[in-house]
């Protein structure tokens, strides 16, 4: 699940992009996902590797990167909220996941927007070598975001398989959001 903390901005319109990809995602069923003991394995894996501790928390600690950022620098501890860690993983590989999303972020100075959760996706989505895997990050922070930027909040989770053109464009930066 994209962290609790993403900002969705009020939009007098949303793009059209956004548009377009908070429909799919609210509009299909939700699919299963092939292979998902071995993306969680995958998940849990790049969490055993994070070079900092991590305190799993009952509130949203973060509302910005700045503040995450100096926190963590300051004391080596990034907490995750554990509120609604509905997910389509594991419940407890969601909050593993949500860890090494907010290290992305960190370590890639990505804020908490759309701009940021795309290249968020990309840093993670570029360490997972499998194409399923990807598309399923990309469901999950990309998706995800441009849901809650049309609808003004997150939908409940669900895997949609995007086209592999839409996903490439978007994350290689070649479509205006």
């Amino acid at each position: 699940m994209p962290p609790p903390s993403f900002t969705a901005p009020t939009l007098s319109r949303p793009s059209q992009l956004v548009t377009t990809i908070s429909d799919q995602y609210t509009s299909s069923p939700s699919r299963l996902f092939p292979d998902l003991p071995d993306f969680e394995h995958w998940i849990a894996d790049q969490y055993s590797r994070l070079p900092l501790r991590v305190e799993f928390v009952d509130f949203d600690p973060y509302r910005a990167l700045e503040p995450m950022r100096a926190e963590v620098a300051s004391t080596r501890v990034l907490q995750i909220t554990t509120r609604h860690n509905e997910s389509v993983f594991d419940p407890r590989i969601n909050l593993m996941f949500r860890a090494v999303h907010d290290v992305d972020h960190i370590h890639h100075r990505c804020r908490f927007d759309l701009h940021g959760e795309v290249k968020a996706c990309r840093a993670i989505s570029a360490r997972c070598g499998d194409e399923m895997g990807r598309a399923l990050l990309f469901s999950e922070i990309v998706g995800q975001a441009c849901v809650a930027l049309a609808e003004g909040d997150f939908q409940q989770q669900k895997f949609v398989l995007f086209p592999l053109t839409l996903r490439d464009q978007v994350l290689r930066g070649t479509l205006e959001y």
